[in-house]
């Protein structure tokens, strides 16, 4: 999932610790939330804009003009021609857009929402937990590491603490027994609303509990305890982009900032930028922010940063898009079917950005997965809740999570969770179980959000192999070690309850719309050359 639930919800994570009985529960006090807090409550007051300078300078007057206008000076970004703003003014724009070096001045935040959405369960059964054995608890259950064959790369190389993977989401919790002392505290921080804030107390309290689990796939440490993941001797760092499920251009801006700036290597954004689904340049605004965006991904691959995006779970064609029903707009969802191929899905396919869809335990697309030739660089293992993995019978991709996080709530209702060393001595698939008691919780989740985080540690295994490599280089050597996988000889539609519309793959089995360049093998990658 892309934080924006499973495929087909089309319903947006707003106020979770409001409507979560559990949110800030006994391990995370509620003075955690104080900071983030008040900066949402100035968001409410003051709309937040995009300043985009024609040139890639911002000038030293900036200040000044911001407050002339009406505004207050958030964060300026002089290498790349932007600066954040916020105001309250109805005149803002049109006072500020006087300046000859301005481009454009444009809103970030349009999205007002009331409520979580509804759980939908798919479930076909609960997956029970593995009968005690040495490692990892719940190894068993991780058929998408033995599908790319992580647990044999990890014995010729685990990774590298030099490698720097940010993890673009909602947070890493780190007190979770599997990531302690794999999170770089120095090079984490809350971005939300374009202001860098490296409080521990808000980057490690991820309430929504997806940027702990797709951490997890990347980084959980071999210690026994739960899961493992693909590269657990690499580096994490939380930059933490949303704590209701929206994550607005200017928080995007500046983790992409930060990472540049703090020698990040790779980013994973299992995320797409609000305000808008597509990004078309026929909108002004659209145009605008995919500028803004484009502009600081540009930046950071000047600075050696590698992006890997999810692709979404909406069963589009993204080379083709045909409709959007994800645009907000004071509340409301708007519909476009006017699209054209400059409609673009943002990170994914924004230049240089890698692109990832998801398969599931046999290989085959993910009934869910975006897809598209051209966006599409890799294939990853992200679960389908159709297709039983051998040890797993929901097909999905189990992982470290927050117990008082939102998706660790869900997951009782989906496909299962699991927790160990729990004082109330009650399965942790026991409604009746209080989840606070627990040290260690786990939860089995779906997506192209969990895909691409395989992919992202495939990619931490080739920086730690070769050293430090460009994007082109790094993403020609995981393609080169890919499994090739081709498309299916008609319309694709395994499961017409859940795909209306059947499927067309384009391309040949080297580089095709479904697959990429194929699905990513960590071994064949550290065993390259």
């Amino acid at each position: 999932m892309t934080l924006r639930m499973t495929a087909k919800s089309a319903s947006l994570l707003v106020s979770l610790c409001l409507a979560l009985p559990a949110c800030g529960a006994d391990d995370v006090s509620s003075s955690d939330n104080g900071a983030l807090s008040e900066q949402s409550a100035a968001l409410t007051e003051a709309q937040t804009f995009l300043v985009l300078y024609k040139a890639l300078n911002v000038p030293k007057t900036v200040s000044s003009d911001v407050t002339k206008a009406g505004g207050t000076l958030v964060a300026s970004y002089p290498e790349i021609g932007i600066a954040i703003a916020r105001s309250a003014s109805d005149t803002f724009v049109k006072t500020m857009s006087k300046n000859v070096l301005i481009d454009t001045v444009t809103p970030t935040q349009q999205a007002a929402v009331d409520s979580l959405p509804s759980v939908t369960s798919h479930v076909k059964a609960k997956v029970t937990k593995p009968a005690a054995q040495s490692g990892e608890p719940l190894a068993p259950l991780q058929w998408n590491m033995r599908q790319i064959h992580a647990d044999q790369a990890r014995a010729i190389n685990p990774g590298k603490k030099s490698v720097v993977v940010g993890v673009f989401d909602s947070g890493i919790d780190d007190r979770l027994v599997d990531l302690q002392g794999q999170v770089d505290h120095s090079k984490s921080v809350t971005c939300i609303g374009g202001v860098a804030d490296t409080d521990p107390a808000n980057w490690s309290n991820d309430g929504i509990g997806h940027g702990t689990h797709v951490a997890g796939i990347i980084g959980a440490k071999e210690n026994g305890h739960g899961v493992v993941g693909i590269a657990p001797g690499a580096t994490l760092a939380a930059v933490k982009l949303t704590d209701d499920g929206f994550v607005y251009p200017e928080a995007f801006i500046c983790g992409m900032y930060w990472a540049a700036t703090h020698d990040f290597d790779l980013v994973n954004a299992s995320i797409f930028i609000d305000p808008f689904y597509y990004n078309c340049k026929s909108d002004p605004q659209q145009r605008a922010l995919t500028i803004a965006d484009q502009r600081v991904v540009a930046f950071a691959a000047l600075k050696g940063v590698t992006v890997f995006a999810a692709t979404s779970n909406e069963e589009q064609d993204l080379a083709h898009p045909t409709a959007d029903v994800f645009s907000p707009t004071n509340g409301a969802t708007v519909e476009r079917d006017n699209l054209d191929k400059s409609c673009k899905l943002l990170p994914v396919e924004l230049p240089g950005v890698v692109g990832v869809s998801a398969v599931a335990a046999d290989g085959k697309l993910s009934y869910y997965s975006n897809y598209g030739l051209g966006v599409v660089d890799f294939a990853a293992p992200g679960g389908d809740l159709h297709v039983p993995a051998p040890g797993n019978e929901s097909g999905q991709i189990v992982s470290t999570i927050p117990s008082y996080s939102y998706y660790y709530q869900a997951a009782i209702d989906w496909n299962g969770r699991f927790a160990f060393g729990c004082t109330d001595g009650k399965d942790a698939n026991d409604p009746a179980s209080d989840p606070s008691t627990c040290k260690e919780t786990y939860a089995l989740l779906q997506g192209t959000s969990q895909a691409t985080p395989h992919a992202t540690g495939v990619a931490a295994l080739a920086l730690s192999r070769f050293g430090k490599l460009p994007a082109p280089v790094l993403v020609a050597k995981m393609a080169l070690s890919a499994q090739q996988t081709a498309c299916p000889s008609g319309p694709y539609q395994p499961y017409p309850a859940e795909m209306p519309t059947p499927e067309t793959c384009e391309g040949l089995k080297f580089y095709n719309g479904f697959y990429g360049a194929g699905v990513v093998d960590a071994l064949a990658t550290v065993k390259l050359f």
